[in-house]
């Protein structure tokens, strides 16, 4: 288990409950390695150091993608007597036996990404049906007429899978013309998205577009069409996540359109619903807006990615 400390100003002031004494945060990164819950997650951090530094220090697990270590992080932050856990899950329904010890111990849990069912955390998230209709609704305006598409889904069994797909169905249903090929789930890998795309090149004769749950699968894919000197083909290739790669891949062409997660944003709710519940508030969930990145405004989440140290 990878350990990271970072405190907002100084670490020898106590937590909680006077002036001059901070609340102590214990964050449990989903997995550093990938691009986008390392981004939300270092902006938890960097929302803690530059706008949250008089209230708040955080410490970061890195769960490494594994649930036993995500639930072992958040056992280390119930017996450091943290006041707050930032949680991005792996498995939901695993976690709900250490939230449920957590509240035993009054300490608040917030989950990011994932909204789990236990009844007393509550989750930050953007809209995951929402983000796969704005991608369906663009490839719905771009694709021609009787369009084969493929899509390729996250990690199989997650909520944020399920429903980025169905507003993607959403999205695609004014074009009854447009015909799914196939949906097939590559782990949020690139390499995995490339071999399917390999495949289904093989397979089919007519694909006109990939709408893929992330950026990353999606360059994947592009690898593959680009490999098969087959690009001029697709008339539609759409991401989720608004990554940097995939930024850059909408800005020089490579790729059509990303849909926005604004990790930044998602901080700042954050920890703005533990101040409103250390405050006697309601806990409750945050929905963050997201954006259809194209051409006509890549520049904007560039400049976002440049300020947040990911470019």
């Amino acid at each position: 288990m990878v350990f990271t400390l970072a405190a907002c100003g100084k670490t020898d002031e106590k937590t909680a409950g006077g002036e001059g004494k901070k609340y102590k945060v214990g964050l449990v990164a989903k997995n550093q390695t990938d691009q986008f819950t390392a981004w939300q997650a270092n902006e938890l951090v960097k929302a803690c150091e530059e706008k949250y530094n008089d209230k708040f220090e955080i410490e970061m697990i890195d769960g490494g993608g594994d649930n036993a270590k995500i639930i072992a992080g958040m056992e280390t932050f119930i017996s450091k007597g943290v006041d707050v856990i930032f949680v991005q899950p792996n498995d939901t329904e695993s976690l709900i036996p250490t939230i449920n010890q957590a509240y035993e111990n009054d300490i608040i849990v917030i989950t990011l990404g994932e909204k789990v069912e236990d009844g007393k955390s509550t989750s930050i998230l953007s809209s995951e049906f929402s983000m796969g209709e704005l991608l369906g609704k663009a490839a719905a305006e771009t694709l021609s007429e009787n369009a084969n598409i493929v899509i390729i889904e996250g990690q199989a069994g997650l909520s944020v899978v399920v429903d980025r797909t169905e507003g993607i169905k959403s999205g695609l249903s004014s074009r009854d013309d447009v015909n799914i090929l196939v949906l097939q789930n590559a782990n949020w890998e690139r390499d995995k998205a490339m071999y399917y795309m390999e495949d289904w090149l093989t397979i089919y004769d007519d694909i006109d577009g990939v709408l893929s749950h992330d950026d990353i699968m999606l360059l994947g894919a592009v690898n593959a069409i680009q490999n098969a000197n087959r690009m001029d083909e697709f008339s539609f290739l759409g991401g989720i996540d608004g990554l940097p790669e995939g930024c850059e891949a909408v800005k020089s062409g490579l790729t059509t359109v990303s849909v926005a997660q604004d990790a930044p944003s998602q901080a700042v709710a954050a920890f703005e619903m533990v101040l409103q519940t250390l405050g006697g508030g309601a806990q409750e969930d945050r929905e963050v807006d997201t954006e259809l990145i194209t051409k006509e405004n890549v520049d904007k989440w560039i400049t976002i990615h440049k300020e947040s140290g990911n470019m």
